[in-house]
């Protein structure tokens, strides 16, 4: 999974989580920001939607396709 920014044209970016899943496991943003709070990282940091995927888009190098990530993020979030 990642963490990385959703643009919104009133208030800028915000922080959006994408995960795929481990067979057999969940998760919900308020688990998420309950581990986050549990590790103290800062609420600012928090993500305030959580995207699941089936698999994570990839370049042909095999690399995470960040462009594409925040385009599909935009497009079911935003």
């Amino acid at each position: 999974g990642g963490v990385g920014s959703v643009c919104y044209e009133v208030f800028g970016e915000r922080v959006g989580a994408v995960v795929t899943w481990v067979p057999g496991t969940s998760l919900t943003l308020a688990e998420l920001t309950a581990h986050l709070d549990h590790r103290g990282l800062g609420k600012e940091l928090w993500p305030e939607h959580l995207l699941v995927l089936e698999e994570l888009p990839r370049s042909s190098g095999g690399k995470l396709a960040k462009g594409e990530l925040r385009r599909l993020a935009e497009d079911l979030l935003g």
